[in-house]
C-alpha cells in the first residue's frame, strides 16, 4: 500500500475512508481560485434583505431532504410502485416513468 501524505490519515474504521487535511498553501491557492466567485456572488445577494435569503436557504435545504427521502424510498431494498415489476429497468417501465433504480416485492 502506498504512504499517506503527512496531510492525510485514516481515522475512521472502514479503511476506505480517508480524512484529507489542508494547510495554509491549500488555503491561499483556493482564494485565488475562488476569490473572484465569492466577490460576484456577494455582489449579486447583496440585494436581497437577510431574511429573505434565509428563508431560501431553507427552501433548498427542504428541497433536499424531501429528495434524499425519496432516494432512501427507492433503494433496492424499498417495495415497488404498483405496476413496476421488481427489479424493473427504463425499458419495464410504464410508459413516460423512469423507475433507474431496482425494487423488491413485499
Amino acid at each position: 500500500m502506498a504512504q499517506l501524505d503527512a496531510g492525510t490519515s485514516r481515522e475512521h474504521s472502514d479503511r476506505r475512508i480517508v480524512t484529507l487535511r489542508g494547510g495554509p498553501h491549500i488555503q491561499e491557492r483556493a482564494d485565488e481560485i475562488f476569490g473572484p466567485l465569492a466577490g460576484r456572488l456577494d455582489a449579486t445577494m447583496s440585494p436581497y434583505p437577510p431574511q429573505l435569503l434565509e428563508q431560501s436557504e431553507q427552501f433548498m435545504t427542504d428541497l433536499n431532504a424531501t429528495m434524499d427521502a425519496h432516494l432512501a424510498e427507492r433503494s433496492p431494498e424499498a417495495p415497488c410502485p404498483p405496476g413496476v415489476p421488481a427489479a424493473a429497468s427504463d425499458s419495464q417501465a410504464p410508459r413516460g416513468r423512469s423507475f433507474p433504480l431496482p425494487c423488491r416485492r413485499p
